[in-house]
C-alpha cells in the first residue's frame, strides 16, 4: 500500500477507535435520547456518519474510477497528507454546518446495529480507495458543498475528522440527557 494512503488507513483508525471509546462510555439507556427537539440523540448521529459514510465511498470510487479510466499517473508524492489536511475545519464546531436531508437519520436501529452499518461503510471506503492506491489520488477531486472541491485524500482525511467532530457532539449530547442516578 502506498504510504499516503497507509497514513489515511491509520488516520482513520485512530479516529474510529476514538468514537468507539465515547460510544461505550455512553450508558444505553441515553444513546436513543434527543437533548431538545430539534437536536440529534446518539443513535441519531450514528446514522449520520454511516448515510454520509455510504455517500462518500460511492463518490470516491466513482471519481477514481473515472480517473483511472482517463489515465491517472502513478503517486510520485511521499509527503504527509494527514499533516498537510486542514483538520482544525473539520473539528471547528464553533460554526454550525447543516447537514443535507439525504444524511439525515430516519430508521429506528440501534446504537449497535449502526455500529456494524459503520464499520461495514468504513470497510468500503478502504476497498474503493485502494482502488487507486499507488495511483496520484491528490490529483482526483469531488466538491463538497461546504469545504470546496476535496481530493481523494482529503476526502479520507475528512472522514476521520467528521467522525472526530461527531465524537464531540457524542460527548455534548450525553452531558445533556445524562440520566440521574436515583437510590
Amino acid at each position: 500500500m502506498h504510504p499516503r494512503l497507509a497514513e489515511l488507513f491509520s488516520y482513520l483508525d485512530t479516529e474510529r477507535r476514538a468514537l468507539r471509546q465515547t460510544l461505550d462510555a455512553i450508558p444505553e439507556h441515553d444513546r436513543n435520547a434527543r437533548p431538545a427537539t430539534d437536536r440529534w440523540s446518539v443513535r441519531d448521529i450514528l446514522e449520520h456518519l454511516v448515510n454520509v459514510e455510504r455517500r462518500v465511498v460511492a463518490a470516491v470510487a466513482s471519481a477514481i474510477a473515472q480517473a483511472k479510466d482517463a489515465g491517472l499517473e502513478p503517486e510520485q508524492e511521499r509527503s504527509s497528507v494527514v499533516n498537510d489536511a486542514d483538520r482544525a475545519k473539520y473539528l471547528d464546531r464553533s460554526r454550525k454546518l447543516s447537514a443535507p436531508p439525504r444524511t439525515h437519520p430516519a430508521s429506528s436501529d440501534d446504537a449497535e446495529v449502526l455500529w456494524t452499518a459503520l464499520e461495514e461503510v468504513r470497510a468500503s471506503l478502504k476497498a474503493a480507495a485502494l482502488t487507486g492506491d499507488g495511483l496520484a489520488l491528490g490529483r482526483v477531486t469531488q466538491p463538497h458543498p461546504f469545504f470546496g472541491p476535496l481530493s481523494v485524500y482529503e476526502w479520507l482525511a475528512l472522514m476521520a475528522g467528521h467522525e472526530a467532530r461527531h465524537a464531540d457532539q457524542m460527548r455534548e449530547v450525553a452531558a445533556l440527557v445524562k440520566t440521574p442516578v436515583t437510590e
